[in-house]
């Protein structure tokens, strides 16, 4: 629900329950986002960010609060067909201390997994956009308490991180088909691959990526634990 004034919050709690997850309508790394718990602390958190010049009310909306896996799905189209995608779970952000949300941006530690129901409604976002996608399609995914899957943004562009997870797992296993910026070059260069790719879950699950101020880029593999230094 837009905000317009603070009234549209008592309205948001009456007609969604609570708590809710209220943030600013534009810009990235989960700016200005905060889960409340009632309506005086949506209001509380409104009046702040008004008072000290960063938003004006109508800046916010509110939702509901979705609990569950953070998940981003990445797809390449070309002409109306998926040519390949893949899907990770975020795990962690950086510096998430300094943030009241806890969210901070672009993953410090992520993980891949194949699940059937985010590919399927991964896919039918980017179709409810773009009957004919052709290109890169974004689409992030909460879990509700019930533990389905929302779509809470979809892009007609790929996720920051997914040109890293395509280098990192090309060098990992000395596989070309893994480098997603050299697949969209060379369909865009030649509307073919040398190779095919299978449309859902290009990487294997279970790996994890690692980027932390420290420690550089790190592919870890799970189960045996085996680590490669990307960056």
């Amino acid at each position: 629900m837009s905000i317009k004034t603070l009234d549209d919050i008592d309205e948001a709690f009456s007609r969604l329950g609570g708590p809710l997850w209220i943030r600013a309508r534009h810009g990235a790394g989960g700016r200005l986002s905060l889960r409340v718990n009632n309506p005086e602390e949506a209001k509380l958190w409104v009046r702040l960010n008004v008072l000290q010049g960063r938003a004006s009310i109508e800046d916010f909306i509110i939702q509901e609060y979705l609990p569950g896996r953070d998940v981003a799905f990445d797809s390449l189209w070309y002409r109306g067909k998926l040519v390949t995608s893949y899907a990770r779970e975020r795990i962690e952000y950086p510096f998430k201390h300094i943030s009241l949300s806890g969210i901070t941006g672009t993953p410090s530690v992520a993980r891949t997994i194949s699940d059937e129901e985010v590919n399927k409604v991964g896919v039918r976002a980017v179709l409810a956009l773009d009957p004919e996608p052709h290109g890169f399609y974004s689409v992030d995914l909460k879990e509700d308490p019930n533990g389905r899957f929302r779509v809470t943004e979809v892009d007609g562009k790929w996720h920051t991180t997914a040109p890293l997870w395509g280098l990192s797992m090309a060098r990992a296993y000395q596989d070309p088909r893994y480098n997603l910026a050299y697949v969209y070059l060379a369909l865009g260069m030649w509307g073919e691959l040398p190779w095919d790719l299978p449309q859902y879950d290009l990487f294997p699950s279970d790996h994890y990526l690692i980027r932390q101020m420290d420690s550089g880029v790190l592919l870890m593999r799970g189960g045996d634990g085996n680590l490669w230094k990307i960056l």
